[in-house]
């Protein structure tokens, strides 16, 4: 099956709307952030999901734990709250979208057939244009830079909802 064009939204996700589809054939691990009581109330009923690479968020995982010991610090919430910063700088979620508290985790299996459109997250601003501090970070120049890679997943396609019971989670950060 050939996967559809992503929605208006899903393009202006992608940096130059650039973005290439793939049937994932092999076995592969994706994060996705999330706030914890939202996606309980709704199970992300989204029918397109933003996902990253687990190997991506283990990076920030390990990035976080590195440059906090430098300054003799061991504590896994201010890990947390260093990878959900960083984490929304490369993948550009505005501030008020998601208080991002909590991640998914969806091992693929291998010859899954799981379609996704990837590319780079492009630049967003700091605030959403519906926040009422939108103007005043545009005007100071605050914005999200993008570039990480995302994968959107669009689970009204059978292909992808037939995998849909393998996401474990939310865990906290």
């Amino acid at each position: 099956m050939t996967l559809a064009r992503p929605s208006k939204q899903a393009l202006k996700s992608f940096h130059n709307q650039v973005f290439h589809t793939e049937s994932l054939q092999r076995p592969l691990s994706l994060v996705r952030l999330v706030e914890r009581q939202r996606h309980l109330a709704t199970q992300s009923r989204n029918s397109e999901t933003y996902w990253m690479l687990k190997q991506d968020f283990q990076k920030l995982q390990q990035e976080a734990r590195r440059e906090l010991g430098k300054q003799g610090i061991a504590n896994p919430a201010l890990t947390g709250l260093y990878m959900r910063f960083e984490a929304r700088d490369d993948l550009a979620i505005c501030r008020d979208w998601s208080h991002l508290d909590s991640y998914l985790i969806w091992d693929i299996p291998p010859q899954s057939g799981v379609l996704a459109h990837i590319g780079q997250a492009a630049r967003q601003p700091y605030y959403s244009k519906k926040a009422k501090t939108h103007q005043r970070a545009e005007a100071a120049g605050v914005s999200l830079p993008g570039l990480g890679t995302q994968l959107v997943i669009d689970f009204n396609l059978k292909e992808n909802f037939s995998h849909k019971s393998l996401i474990r989670g939310p865990f906290l950060f």
